[in-house]
């Protein structure tokens, strides 16, 4: 019981830890990525910013915890399983359609599939980190942290239970 406790706090940190990187940072470079591919010009402020990176925080923990308890019933192998992760993550989060996202998605009406796609890319993105920093802390949880292994050529199969 302890050590499924130990492993969901590990996937919550590296959720949050990645989630804040990938999805808040990374998904702030995509906004104006796209605000400069569309012609639509946004504000980015530095508060806006942090709000974005906060945010990628908070779903990147739950999403973390949720990966750690799926992990085993995704029908990939090794990295494919993060990159599943990431676009399963990705449609239930479009599917929501949470109200920040709503009200901002309604300035590229017009570049659905784009948006799409970027987003899309930044989720998977999202699913590939998780899914070797959650192997990489597991193995430390573990106690079995060795450069070595982490480096090898073949990719991770699956976190530690």
């Amino acid at each position: 019981m302890m050590q499924r406790l130990k492993h969901a706090f590990v996937g919550l940190l590296c959720g949050a830890l990645t989630g804040a990187i990938v999805l808040g940072f990374g998904g702030r470079l995509m906004m104006r990525l796209i605000s400069l591919l569309t012609g639509n010009p946004l504000e980015f402020s530095a508060s806006g910013s942090l709000e974005v990176i906060a945010f990628g925080a908070i779903i990147g923990s739950a999403a973390g915890v949720v990966y750690y308890l799926i992990e085993k019933f995704l029908p990939a192998n090794g990295w494919l399983k993060g990159a599943l992760f990431g676009l399963l993550l990705f449609a239930v989060i479009s599917v929501a359609q949470l109200p920040s996202v709503e009200r901002s998605a309604a300035a590229f009406a017009n570049f659905t599939a784009l948006v799409a796609a970027l987003f899309g890319l930044v989720f998977m993105i999202f699913g590939l980190s998780l899914a070797a920093t959650m192997k990489v802390a597991g193995l430390f949880v573990e106690g079995q942290f060795r450069l070595r292994r982490i480096f090898r050529a073949s990719p991770p199969q699956s976190l530690p239970r």
